[in-house]
């Protein structure tokens, strides 16, 4: 399948939905436990939050927050997924500002002096966007929280020219070869040591043989379904496991793509920002439902943690030797 075909391809509603929250997200930022609990996993695990120097490396957490009167409704489920997606979407645009500029920290604003004046520049999302790819962003960490009726995703995202440089090895075909009993135990070893419980949406990885690896993540609620109803929820799910797949594969390139054109068209007809802005979210928001060949890595029943309600999670991924004919890079592309 090549990028013409996908990036041609039906709009996705679950796409849609993401980044339109992911450009609209809440109009306000409230204090969010799930964020501490992120920034308290980072520091447990001695990684550093921001720009480090010694490991040459970006580390973001950012988060999405919606008001919500409980969490027991159907579709909580839905929302957690777009919720999850749109802070990851949040958590890339700071990566690229700062990888762009070798700043850390703000993203949404970039101040400069002029004099004796402090002009802020507001950094719109199609501005961001438009910088640069950042193959290789990698979810590190995922909390969810509930507080005073707003409900919070967090997530923690890392970056280096390390990163980059295998995924796009693996995106182009040209990285490390692996048999198939190598797949098999890479992908079973990575199931035992992830909590796929806090784990939302597109997901990667680098195994012991230094490939990078995509992956897909997706929870439907199981609460009381039995028969039919329960096939119909793993069937959902294992489609979603997909979609989230084919999202962590494309979507930077084309949120990249997308945002340079309109960067372009905006300054030839005057656009509005605003108007920038929507049509930045139509149109990146064509994905998620192309098919790729993947691998079952999990899938089985588990206690969401926050609600305590029983969902079954199936988790789908690509094999390098699979992803190299999906040709998501061109080999010979920088």
């Amino acid at each position: 399948m090549s990028f013409q075909r996908f990036q041609n391809s039906p709009l996705g509603q679950m796409a849609l939905a993401v980044l339109v929250l992911g450009v609209l997200c809440f109009p306000f930022s409230a204090h969010c436990a799930a964020a501490d609990d992120v920034r308290t996993w980072l520091a447990k695990n001695g990684i550093q939050e921001g720009y480090d120097a010694k490991r040459e490396r970006f580390v973001f957490v950012d988060d999405c927050q919606r008001e919500l009167a409980s969490l027991d409704g159907p579709d909580f489920f839905k929302v957690r997924d777009q919720m999850g997606l749109a802070a990851l979407f949040s958590a890339k645009r700071e990566l690229i500002g700062s990888v762009e500029r070798k700043m850390t920290i703000s993203d949404s604003v970039e101040l400069k002096s002029d004099g004796d004046e402090t002009v802020q520049t507001t950094k719109t999302v199609v501005d961001i966007f438009s910088k640069r790819i950042l193959h290789g962003c990698t979810v590190l960490h995922t909390e969810e929280s509930y507080e005073d009726g707003v409900y919070s995703v967090a997530v923690a995202v890392a970056w280096s020219e390390k990163l980059e440089k295998a995924a796009r090895a693996a995106l182009s075909g040209e990285g490390a070869k692996t048999t198939p009993e190598q797949d098999e135990a890479e992908w079973a070893a990575w199931a035992e040591r992830t909590d796929f419980a806090r784990r939302i949406g597109p997901a990667q990885f680098t195994d012991s043989h230094g490939v990078y690896r995509y992956a897909g993540v997706a929870c439907v609620d199981v609460e009381g379904k039995t028969g039919k109803d329960l096939l119909n929820a793993r069937r959902a799910a294992e489609l979603k496991a997909a979609q989230a797949l084919v999202y962590s594969l494309w979507a930077d390139t084309v949120a990249h793509d997308h945002a340079v054109t309109i960067l372009r068209e905006r300054s030839a007809a005057g656009a509005e920002t605003a108007e920038a802005e929507e049509d930045f979210v139509s149109r990146v928001s064509q994905a998620c439902k192309q098919h790729v060949m993947k691998r079952d890595i999990f899938k089985g029943k588990i206690v969401h943690p926050l609600t305590g309600r029983t969902m079954f999670v199936h988790v789908a991924g690509i094999d390098p030797a699979t992803l190299a004919e999906q040709k998501v890079l061109e080999a010979d592309k920088p």
